[in-house]
């Protein structure tokens, strides 16, 4: 899935790697791509490459909890002071010059801070790799340092995923894309629903039943899934009082 502050694309593919990229997106793309270091997003050529914070910040959260480590609490707090300068730098009257400056500064930043803990040293070779990566939103005034906006935009193809069960083919994997993808794209335009849905659904009556239909299903997976639970509670008292001895009395 990809995703803009404009549209959101979602594709179906058995494969996790790169040739899912360069077959569905594109390697000519010139803006940035914010990511949480996955390899295929690694090697997406674009203009810029952004690692998501909140990421960066869960890892080092975790070197904080099993190693106590002093590093990553650092590091943690220079990623969220970055985050805050990022608004000043770029306030009316703010200089080119000034924000190379500070970009720089937390660029060098990183490698301030003796490393002793084995998690650390994970992370930080990680950081070293990717260095030019982490600050990348700072030279731009519209770019997040995270990409909770894409956990957002495919959070009912998850839901989808792992608590209504899934889809049962590919084919109906493509279907419930091709329907799942107007809503945010809707949202994002601030108008109704895509014209190319409007001439597969013929009009805004057909608009309401996809909206309905895409609230509905989780409730309907729902109440089958309880239903099936009491189905096999029945059967458990059933067979329980079949095999229970009667008792009699004196």
């Amino acid at each position: 899935m990809w995703q803009s502050p404009f549209a959101s694309s979602f594709v179906i593919d058995h494969r996790r790697g790169y040739p899912v990229v360069k077959e569905h997106f594109t390697e000519s793309y010139a803006g940035v791509i914010c990511h949480d270091c996955w390899s295929a997003q690694n090697n997406t050529p674009a203009g810029a490459h952004q690692l998501c914070h909140a990421h960066l910040l869960r890892n080092l959260q975790y070197a904080v909890d099993a190693e106590r480590s002093a590093w990553a609490y650092q590091v943690q707090r220079l990623l969220r002071k970055s985050q805050r300068a990022r608004e000043t730098i770029w306030q009316q009257g703010g200089s080119p010059k000034l924000r190379e400056d500070v970009i720089r500064y937390y660029q060098e930043a990183l490698n301030r801070v003796p490393l002793t803990h084995k998690e650390e040293r994970r992370l930080q070779k990680r950081l070293i790799k990717h260095h030019n990566w982490i600050f990348t939103f700072m030279a731009y005034p519209d770019v997040p340092p995270d990409n909770k906006s894409s956990e957002r935009a495919i959070k009912a193809a998850k839901i989808k995923d792992k608590v209504s069960g899934g889809v049962r083919s590919v084919p109906g994997a493509r279907r419930f894309a091709q329907l799942l993808a107007p809503s945010p794209n809707a949202t994002k335009a601030k108008t109704g629903h895509p014209s190319h849905i409007d001439s597969s659904f013929q009009g805004e009556r057909g608009c309401c039943f996809l909206s309905l239909w895409l609230r509905a299903v989780p409730l309907c997976n729902m109440l089958l899934s309880g239903v099936r639970t009491l189905r096999a509670r029945f059967w458990l008292h059933l067979v329980i009082l079949f095999l229970t001895p009667p008792v009699s009395s004196h």
